[in-house]
């Protein structure tokens, strides 16, 4: 009896045992399955595109973006909006007196508020670094413009700067023109007051501020019997063209904007003048963009010669600034009348441009006429 007790108690136990192995090697089946299944998944199913994590992540902000609104103190604790410059074009640098970068730049954005020129954007600053450094370093250039003060990069953040010196040029309207620009060289082309990189940068890598600094002495054009000062300019057309081209015959020179309305009227009127007579020299100057320019030219079908001003280089040096506005020059360069500003004003020279051109083409006639009645 206890012999067959005592069988029945280990036949339980090693059916217990043999349980529990079975149980076990269930489970570690079963934990094996699961991890060839996520191994599968690990290969068939595509990562997540780590673009997609970072939401509305964009390098720079792009030509047209409204410009983040902000407040900051300027260097005399006064709050100061973005806001305050709306209206006009701002020239929004990125600033840090610890730079030397920034330091090469700041005589160029002083002698952008020494004189008022028309289309030129105000210099407003965003700097960082300490209070102190900031007021030594500008109370010492003579800057007169607005330099506002952020506690870290906490407005840079918001424009997707992440050095200095780098610039946006803001739109009245408030909205970005163009790609952020990085560098001395690239924030004084994108102001638009240099012709070239070598204009805003000297052998020793310093920057020269003359050129922005040379005050504008005249507003009002160059008056009759002044020479016309001579140039060489890009051609809209490509190569270069120069002022001299024209010596020897009646020229009319005309300063345009692409996007001046009171412009494209102007450039009908040139382009008909310029078909009805082909003895007077037309030479349109335009600024700003090239593009636009080109793109106005081939609106019109323009044949006359148009030259690429980048900012007001050629109109400082004639004492113009408004567009549209027109000079009559005589044969040898002179200023022969006083100059039109307006369409109706330039449609008025235009006239009495073309007639003057005739009468001088009937005047050079003239002498072979009366040669040939000489030998009858």
């Amino acid at each position: 009896m206890q012999l067959a007790l005592l069988i029945a108690v280990v036949l339980v136990g090693l059916l217990a045992a043999f349980t529990l192995l079975i149980a076990y090697n269930l489970v570690m089946q079963n934990g094996r399955i699961l991890l060839r299944l996520e191994r599968l998944e690990s290969v068939f199913v595509a990562p997540p595109d780590p673009a997609a994590l970072v939401e509305d992540y964009i390098p720079n902000l792009p030509p047209g973006t409204p410009a983040p609104p902000f407040e900051l103190p300027d260097l005399n604790g006064i709050p100061r909006r973005l806001t305050e410059w709306r209206g006009q074009r701002v020239l929004l640098v990125f600033f840090d007196p610890e730079c030397a970068f920034s330091r090469r730049l700041l005589p160029l954005l002083v002698g952008l508020t020494r004189d008022v020129v028309p289309g030129r954007p105000a210099p407003v600053i965003v700097s960082t670094g300490a209070i102190e450094a900031n007021r030594r370093l500008f109370d010492a250039s003579d800057f007169s413009g607005a330099v506002l003060l952020q506690r870290a990069t906490e407005v840079a953040a918001a424009y997707r700067v992440d050095g200095t010196p780098m610039s946006y040029l803001l739109d009245a309207d408030g909205t970005t023109v163009g790609e952020v620009a990085v560098g001395v060289q690239a924030i004084m082309l994108q102001a638009g007051e240099i012709g070239s990189v070598e204009d805003a940068v000297l052998d020793d890598g310093g920057a020269s501020p003359a050129l922005l600094d040379a005050p504008v002495t005249r507003r009002d054009g160059l008056t009759p019997g002044e020479a016309a000062p001579l140039f060489r300019l890009p051609s809209a057309a490509g190569g270069e063209l120069s002022l001299l081209d024209f010596r020897g015959r009646a020229t009319v020179i005309a300063f345009l904007d692409p996007e001046c309305e009171a412009c494209d009227q102007v450039t009908s009127l040139l382009e008909s003048v310029h078909r009805e007579h082909p003895q007077l020299g037309v030479l349109a100057i335009s600024r700003g963009d090239p593009q636009l320019t080109r793109i106005d030219i081939a609106r019109h079908d323009a044949t006359f010669a148009v030259g690429l001003q980048r900012h007001w280089e050629v109109s400082r040096r004639y004492g113009i600034f408004a567009t549209p506005a027109a000079f009559l020059l005589d044969e040898w360069g002179v200023v022969s009348a006083e100059v039109a500003v307006g369409a109706a004003s330039i449609n008025q020279l235009l006239v009495s441009a073309g007639r003057a051109a005739d009468q001088m083409e009937i005047a050079r006639a003239q002498p072979s006429r009366d040669l040939e009645r000489d030998d009858l």
